[in-house]
């Protein structure tokens, strides 16, 4: 029997601003010209994890010429401390199941900038969801895929929000964004009523400093492999212009013993 291998967004690629939070900030001194936007960006970004796993985040600052620089100095933390728990370098450590959010600030020629991002502690399931959380700017939409881990019959899915004020959600799946705040997406199955997918979202203000690249876009966000199969996959970026040309895409597998994706 061959065996089926699962192939989700979250393993090969960078989702950026579902991925990514940024906050940005400017020394309040209009008469000065040489003072300067910055954004702090978390390079992690929207996570769901299971009990027990740990991640270690980071951070960069982007000014508004688009250099970028690894700040010293940032601070961690993560509320609730109920669910999760971070140190001074940014390793997060899981204490109870939940969603959370991780925040880092730094303090830049006098001004304080901070980051956030959303992060989902939950037991595994029958089932995945793609992508499995949320960060992005309020006015758009993102479609949530559900992956069955079954030879059988897929179930069908019911979708709510915790929150219909910052997100809602379709009967097909169709996240809107609708204001700044968090929520948590619940996915069910039919077949699994009593363990169901949660998918933390955080929606956040657009940044005041144009960031190079603002989200990426793949081709597929899931797709269902036998062993030995291939697919080709593709991405876009984009800025709050359109596509980036000259952008740089890297891949990467979390599990190559299960998958492995080719620098092209």
């Amino acid at each position: 029997m061959k065996t089926r291998l699962v192939l989700l967004s979250t393993l090969i690629a960078i989702f950026l601003l579902s991925v990514i939070s940024f906050s940005s900030c400017k020394k309040d001194d209009d008469d000065d010209p040489q003072s300067t936007d910055y954004v702090l960006v978390i390079e992690n970004g929207a996570q769901n994890i299971e009990p027990g796993e740990s991640i270690s985040y980071s951070a960069i600052l982007i000014d508004e010429d688009g250099n970028i620089s690894n700040p010293s100095g940032i601070v961690w933390y993560v509320t609730p401390d109920s669910v999760a728990s971070i140190n001074s370098s940014g390793v997060l450590s899981t204490s109870a199941t939940g969603k959370a959010k991780v925040t880092a600030t730094v303090s830049i020629d006098g001004v304080s900038v901070s980051a956030s991002v959303p992060v989902g502690v939950y037991a595994p399931v029958l089932f995945a969801v793609a992508p499995s959380a949320i960060l992005f700017e309020a006015g758009h939409d993102i479609q949530l895929e559900t992956v069955y881990f079954s030879n059988s019959a897929p179930p069908t899915y019911t979708y709510s929000s915790s929150n219909t004020s910052v997100a809602t959600v379709s009967s097909s799946g169709l996240v809107s964004l609708n204001a700044a705040g968090e929520c948590v997406i619940t996915v069910t199955a039919s077949n699994q009523q009593n363990a169901p997918f949660y998918v933390p979202v955080l929606v956040i203000e657009a940044p005041q400093v144009p960031l190079p690249v603002t989200r990426v876009e793949l081709n597929h966000y899931s797709k269902d492999l036998f062993k030995n199969e291939t697919v080709q996959l593709s991405a876009t970026a984009y800025n709050m212009e359109g596509a980036v040309t000259d952008a740089t895409i890297t891949w990467a597998s979390m599990n190559s013993e299960i998958a492995t994706v080719s620098s092209n």
